[in-house]
């Protein structure tokens, strides 16, 4: 299993053109007054502006790039002055991940730290919520299921100050005299842009609760406008063609929708981070009436591009090609506008599948 992990890597690593990596932050918000939508949390997503260079005009979650600021020693030293844990094995998991957790530089912090900074300094630029705890919060905080947002300082200054130098997000931090709140994110799935784009992004989500919903600011550079909503809410709106969802953020939600209660969503969050995480690479084929966006575990998935484009596809509809197989995992994008998501087979990092949801 692990050489066929490492020989599936080397390939990732020989496709198409390089890629930043970037984390993500799904935030989750206690809801107890929803009603007949499932559920008992929110989520927040932002609409990208309309001169976005990357999914203009489509709902997101917040994050961005990786920068190597947020893998400066310099963070080792502050989080431990705030007596909090820095042990190399508090975030690591023994099981299979993809290469984005693999630091690529002597002299900085291991990955597990820096990817949460960066999910957490971006979401701030984009958002102004910043996840953190104060000095007196204490290391027994570290075992708390719900993180929160500091508002009480300049936020839109400091978003534009941090927006144009990330480094300042370190300042920022020393100056409010509080540390990133690292413990209350869980990893969650990773994703890899699709060969059949020029601008790509290796992407670790994290998925992060509270108990209120914060205030928020856009940075208005990047965000045209935002939304708590609940995960049904935000697939009928995609499928009612209010918004548009990039595949990520239809899948992660759609995933979403096996939970009613945001405590166990959590629970189920924590136990799931030590099982590793499966790279979400989609392999797009063309079909006569449309495309299919294959997924790992699909019979038909291949991240070998020449294998892959030996496929013809294009003269068949997505019926048929559904047909070909047993083992489904695919999004399928039909050119009437239809689009489902098809799962039966199991999954290796102990996640749930997501719920089939169509139109």
């Amino acid at each position: 299993m692990l050489f066929y992990m490492k020989s599936k890597m080397d390939i990732i690593n020989k496709i198409g053109t390089k890629w930043r990596e970037a984390a993500s932050l799904i935030i989750l918000v206690k809801d107890q007054s929803i009603k007949d939508f499932g559920c008992d949390f929110r989520v927040l997503l932002f609409n990208r502006a309309e001169k976005s260079t990357f999914y203009p005009n489509s709902a997101v979650f917040p994050g961005g790039v990786h920068e190597i600021g947020d893998a400066s020693l310099l963070w080792l030293n502050y989080i431990k002055s705030f007596g909090q844990s820095t042990n190399r094995d508090l975030f690591q998991c023994n099981s299979p991940r993809p290469a984005i957790f693999t630091n690529k530089m002597n002299g900085q912090i291991q990955r597990e730290f820096s990817l949460r900074i960066t999910a957490i300094r971006e979401t701030f630029e984009e958002t102004g919520i910043l996840l953190c705890k104060k000095r007196l919060s204490g290391v027994k905080e570290l075992s708390h299921n719900y993180s929160h947002s500091f508002e009480d300082f300049d936020r839109l200054y400091w978003q534009n100050l941090v927006h144009k130098d990330h480094t300042q997000f370190f300042t920022l931090c020393k100056t409010l005299e509080v540390i990133p709140d690292l413990y209350s994110l869980f990893e969650w799935t990773a994703w890899l842009t699709p060969t059949t784009f020029k601008k790509r992004f290796q992407t670790c989500f994290y998925l992060v609760a509270m108990q209120n919903i914060p205030d928020v600011i856009l940075e208005r550079n990047e965000a045209a406008s935002f939304s708590w909503k609940t995960p049904k809410e935000f697939i009928e709106d995609y499928f009612d063609q209010k918004l548009y969802l990039p595949p990520p953020q239809l899948y992660e939600l759609s995933r979403l929708l096996n939970f009613a209660c945001l405590d166990e969503l959590v629970n189920f969050a924590r136990v799931r981070s030590t099982k590793g995480i499966t790279l979400m690479l989609p392999v797009i084929q063309k079909c006569a009436d449309g495309t299919v966006s294959l997924m790992p575990g699909d019979d038909l998935y291949s991240i070998n591009t020449d294998e892959t484009n030996q496929k013809n596809t294009e003269t068949i509809t997505i019926d048929q090609y559904r047909k070909r197989v047993k083992n489904l995992h695919r999004i399928e994008y039909f050119n009437n506008g239809r689009v489902f998501i098809q799962h039966n087979c199991s999954l290796n990092d102990g996640h749930l599948p997501p719920v089939k949801s169509n139109i």
